[in-house]
């Protein structure tokens, strides 16, 4: 429903793939926990980040900040 609505605002193919490749690492994430998405909270948006931190290379402040925006949009 997310990038449907961005489909529907008429961003570039550039700005989609972005928006899915961030909901894609967050789903990799977050799958193996087993939780329906209706649990998330802050507290697993902080570990969240946390884990793109401890991650190497580290993902630049930007790319953490974005990917964190696109999942709380949704």
């Amino acid at each position: 429903a997310f990038l449907d609505g961005q489909r529907l605002r008429q961003l570039s193919l550039r700005s989609l793939r972005i928006y899915s490749y961030d909901l894609l690492n967050f789903a990799r994430w977050f799958a193996p926990r087993h939780q329906p998405l209706a649990e998330i909270t802050e507290s697993t948006l902080v570990d969240y980040v946390r884990h793109q931190l401890e991650q190497d290379p580290k993902p630049r402040p930007q790319t953490v900040n974005h990917r964190l925006g696109t999942v709380r949009c949704c």
